[in-house]
């Protein structure tokens, strides 16, 4: 018992009368001794009891036991009759606050864990001290706190800031050298601002952001004070003029960063090797399959030439293979029907569907004469006779009594542009 009552703070008349303990608790009963109290309003000492009253108030803990204090306190009676107070409650300054629920060193232990450690941990750590409290309480504990005596601010940075966005603004000023907020003022319009700085004559630099009523109200309340644009502004203007720049030759930009395109360029180099070469197939279409220069064949307009007109493809050059040449390329070149419908091929025009790349190699047509058994013989719409050759040739090779198919049974009919 005599260390609690080494722990109390001394000076306010308190007696302990009483001392409880359990396991999880200690409770104390205290009564005060103090022959009279002020009254709160006027001042005037009183010694009128009135009545009495417990008071039940958290300490610090004593003995690995949270401490709970039951102080016997009376109501007095004012003996000024001017004063409107009439019936006061005692007061125990440097014990405890008037409606307090926790002594004045407990209130200060919790207010420094929670500068340490915030809300929740502060709590958790307060429970595992003896002092057990909740997060909002460590937290008003800190907004309660008062605020440390500085120097009047030098340098001042004004900026706005939203209440409620698009509706509700304020202005909040902050010390620049400290890196604190100094007030915070209602409305952005600089009213309120340039009352601030009249009141406030040693301010020497003050950063704001182009807003026109903060320049003019810091020109009209602190003409003495040199104002600075801060360096996020700066840069936020500056990206801003770069957009509205890039915005504006949107066109030229997209021109400059575009890649080259290689289809134009494979397209252009074509075009200018088809002026120098010749044509080698229309969609009409002239055929030059001839690798020695022959005579060539036009056909009539194909099931695809409904443009009123020829669409030449350069002719490439394709190297022919090695191989013996004369009489004897003639004889060795006799082929079957079957594998000369095979290899009778041509290029066509890029328009027509289903159509093979232009350039690709073809075989050429065989001459006539080159198939034996057959005599060139010109028909209509086949000039040089070749088609009609292979034509017959066809049919020949699929007569029943050859054991193939009858005439036109299925076999597909060439065409001059395939």
């Amino acid at each position: 018992m005599s260390a609690l009552l080494d722990s109390l703070p001394g000076g306010f008349g308190l007696r302990l009368d009483d001392l409880t303990l359990t396991p999880t608790l200690a409770v104390a009963l205290l009564t005060s001794t103090a022959p009279d109290a002020p009254c709160p309003r006027c001042g005037t000492p009183s010694d009128r009891v009135h009545s009495h009253y417990h008071r039940i108030v958290a300490d610090l803990p004593f003995s690995d036991r949270p401490v709970a204090l039951r102080v016997l306190v009376r109501r007095f009676r004012c003996v000024d009759p001017a004063c409107p107070q009439g019936i006061f409650c005692e007061r125990l300054p440097g014990l405890l606050q008037p409606h307090a629920r926790a002594t004045d060193r407990l209130t200060d232990a919790h207010r420094a864990v929670g500068f340490a450690l915030g809300g929740e941990a502060g709590a958790r750590l307060a429970a595992h001290l003896d002092m057990p409290t909740s997060a909002d309480t460590l937290l008003r504990r800190v907004k309660q706190a008062p605020d440390e005596p500085t120097p009047p601010p030098r340098y001042v940075g004004v900026d706005d800031w939203a209440l409620r966005k698009g509706q509700q603004y304020g202005t909040i000023l902050i010390d620049l050298e400290r890196g604190r907020v100094i007030d915070i003022l209602p409305g952005r319009d600089g009213e309120a601002l340039k009352a601030w700085l009249k009141g406030h004559p040693q301010v020497e630099v003050i950063t704001r952001d182009r807003w026109a009523a903060y320049a003019e109200a810091a020109t009209a309340g602190a003409p003495q004070a040199q104002q600075v644009a801060d360096r996020w502004h700066l840069l936020k203007n500056l990206r801003e003029a770069v957009e509205r720049l890039l915005q504006r030759r949107e066109a030229a930009v997209h021109e400059a960063l575009r890649e080259p395109d290689l289809g134009a360029e494979s397209a252009a180099t074509a075009d200018a090797q088809a002026a120098t070469e010749g044509p080698l197939v229309t969609n009409s279409s002239t055929v030059s399959n001839d690798p020695g220069g022959g005579p060539s064949h036009r056909a009539g307009p194909g099931p695809n030439s409904d443009r009123g007109g020829a669409t030449l493809i350069p002719a490439i050059p394709v190297a022919a293979p090695p191989g013996p040449s004369g009489p004897a390329a003639a004889a060795g070149g006799a082929v079957s029907a079957r594998s000369g419908a095979t290899r009778a091929r041509a290029v066509v025009a890029p328009d027509r569907p289903g159509g093979r790349p232009v350039g690709q190699e073809r075989a050429p047509l065989p001459a006539a004469g080159a198939v034996p058994g057959l005599e060139p013989g010109p028909t209509e719409g086949d000039p040089t006779g070749r088609l009609g050759l292979l034509h017959r040739q066809l049919d020949r090779s699929r007569r029943p009594e050859r054991g193939g198919a009858p005439p036109g049974a299925g076999w597909p009919r060439l065409r001059g542009v395939v």
